[in-house]
């Protein structure tokens, strides 16, 4: 018994099998699914809170049709893209960085909230350059 120590050696890799177990990527479980619609909710909170006033531009109807479905795709573009941004920062974080889990959850409000902010202007200005790149097709 005096040389049995080693065993002791036993207990951490055993916490750190049961925590793998806990992270795995299982869509058959009832937690991956509640872990999910928790980063859906909080990355639609995330945008919310960025971009409530845009949303008046929903029912805006001044200018053409193309002005107002212009104004309407850009909201559903933000949504996106908070979405997205919000889902990254969680499953990147909780699978490939191992975080702890309810840093992870900040951290897809967080994303979601600068996904809208950050990301967008960047997309925008990226299609601009495209354009002043490449012309205009014959579609656009």
């Amino acid at each position: 018994m005096r040389h049995a120590w080693w065993l002791l050696a036993w207990v951490p890799l055993a916490a750190y099998a049961a925590e793998l177990a806990l992270r795995a990527f299982d869509p058959g479980s009832e937690r991956f699914w509640a872990a999910l619609a928790a980063v859906q909710v909080l990355s639609l909170l995330g945008y919310v809170s960025s971009s409530l006033p845009q949303w008046a531009g929903w029912i805006d109807d001044t200018g053409g049709a193309v002005a107002i479905l212009e104004r309407r795709l850009k909201i559903i573009q933000g949504l996106v893209v908070a979405i997205l941004s919000g889902n990254a920062a969680y499953f990147a974080g909780y699978h490939y960085f191992a975080m702890a889990e309810i840093l992870c959850f900040g951290a897809s409000a967080g994303a979601s909230y600068g996904g809208d902010k950050f990301l967008s202007p960047l997309l925008s200005r990226a299609a601009t350059m495209v354009q002043a790149a490449f012309g205009k097709t014959e579609g656009s």
